[in-house]
């Protein structure tokens, strides 16, 4: 409790000018490693509550605190998500970092199968955990979704931000990882296919549904972040995400969460 209380603390000074000269001054960091350590030594499970909806999530460092705190700010997408699940449905997390939205599926609804795929080892042992304090039916699998199967260098953001955003696009330090087309994997590894899935990979969403392509008809419901910047970098309208997904049947609208990030949802009656 006196660490929850200090984290909140912190959250409600941590604003504005104090956060500019803490940040200018490098003390930033030195708060954020401090709180680390804490945490680390003694892990806690925070519970985050959204609509009627409570997740659990183990706890080691203040970027995770805050991006479990605050959902990432994308509470509305959650909901959407959350409030179309069906019994039986299965569900896939392209792009599952530490497990938010797989933890909130799973702790909503006892009839579904979580599959989670995300490439960096480090994010994996953390959802593992996650997702083991909210259910049962899943399964981590450790690969990047892309449109061909081959190594790509997968780019980590520095754990001193505020947000540690992982992509496959541009960042502080760069490793190789595999990728994998989705479509080749369900068959080859006998998974099943997706009822519903949420795709969040910061810019390479269009390789992602070009590698599913074999199995958008068996999805009911798809969520997708697109980043129309970092699109636009690699060759890529943000509008050739909507002209894919109608090409395969899908109905689709956009849901604004940021100023340079939109969702599309897609539901596909057939």
């Amino acid at each position: 409790m006196a660490i929850r209380a200090f984290l909140q603390l912190k959250e409600s000074v941590y604003r504005g000018p104090i956060r500019k000269i803490l940040k200018k001054s490098g003390l930033n960091r030195l708060i954020h490693r401090s709180i680390d350590a804490i945490l680390e030594s003694s892990p806690k499970v925070h519970s985050v509550e959204m609509s009627d909806t409570i997740a659990k999530f183990h706890i080691t460092s203040y970027t995770e605190y805050l991006r479990v705190n605050s959902l990432v700010g994308e509470e509305e997408v959650l909901s959407e998500l959350i409030e179309n699940l069906e019994s039986g449905d299965v569900f896939y997390d392209i792009g599952a970092n530490i497990g938010i939205y797989s933890s909130f599926v799973m702790s909503s609804t006892d009839d579904v199968s979580v599959f989670a795929f995300e490439p960096h080892s480090s994010n994996i042992s953390k959802m593992r955990r996650n997702l083991a304090l909210n259910g049962q039916e899943w399964s981590c699998i450790q690969t990047a979704i892309g449109d061909d199967n081959k190594l790509v260098p997968f780019n980590i953001a520095s754990e001193d931000s505020d947000d540690s955003t992982h992509s496959t696009l541009e960042s502080s330090s760069t490793i190789q990882i595999p990728q994998q087309r989705l479509t080749e994997l369900v068959r080859n590894n006998d998974i099943p296919s997706p009822s519903v899935m949420k795709i969040d990979v910061e810019g390479a969403e269009y390789a992602v549904l070009k590698g599913t392509q074999e199995l958008l008809e068996d999805i009911r419901l798809l969520i997708c972040e697109v980043h129309p910047e970092k699109l636009q970098s690699i060759g890529v309208k943000s509008s050739e995400i909507e002209e894919l997904l109608m090409s395969h049947g899908f109905t689709t609208r956009r849901l604004e969460t940021e100023a340079e990030v939109f969702h599309v949802i897609a539901t596909n009656k057939n």
